[in-house]
């Protein structure tokens, strides 16, 4: 957002709207993608939508995140991550952490095209 932008009340009305925990839980409900506020997990919507187990990884997830590292490979790296972690249904938590791991590293090195 820009304060030199025509339009910086709206743009401050939709960041407000979309960083609500009301709009955090209506899109996680409707692309599964969670919300970043730890208050939203509560939400019986959500609830009734995910399984526990999930939700609680999620908000675990939010505690223990931290900024994503300066890297000139951050592409390289999310990317090789996407295709181990996507779709959800197909992560298996005793390998999908070390597949993606070691996949990550071929990607760095060239040895993988993602």
């Amino acid at each position: 957002m820009s304060p030199y932008g025509s339009h910086v009340d709206l743009a401050l009305d939709a960041a407000k709207c979309i960083t609500s925990e009301k709009e955090q839980v209506r899109y996680a409900i409707e692309t599964a993608n969670m919300p970043a506020r730890q208050a939203a997990y509560d939400d019986p919507q959500l609830r009734k939508q995910f399984p526990a187990d999930l939700l609680e990884l999620w908000q675990q997830s939010i505690d223990t995140g931290g900024p994503r590292p300066a890297s000139p490979y951050w592409a390289t790296i999310v990317n090789a991550t996407l295709s181990k972690w996507h779709p959800a249904n197909s992560v298996n938590p005793d390998s999908t952490p070390e597949s993606s791991a070691s996949f990550i590293e071929d990607a760095l090195h060239g040895k993988v095209l993602l």
